[in-house]
């Protein structure tokens, strides 16, 4: 729940903002995870995704940006 915690203290400082809720959902699923039973690691698990995706994105536009510039394909989804 360090992750949770943190989110919480950013979110004191800063209000409440999408990339904050992403991190407490992502404490929260952590803290989910160290549940030994299947639920428990499924929810937590997809809790991590809002974070997941708030940290892959800047590196997906820059690859993404990239590929443009250098005439490169990129994955399409279908």
């Amino acid at each position: 729940f360090g992750n949770f915690y943190d989110a919480y203290n950013r979110y004191q400082k800063e209000g409440f903002s999408p990339r904050v809720a992403a991190e407490m959902a992502a404490g929260i699923g952590g803290g989910l995870m160290a549940i030994p039973t299947l639920p428990t690691e499924i929810v937590g698990g997809v809790l991590q995704a809002p974070e997941l995706a708030y940290e892959t994105y800047p590196e997906m536009k820059k690859a993404e940006e990239f590929a443009a510039a250098n005439e490169l394909p990129m994955m399409q989804a279908c």
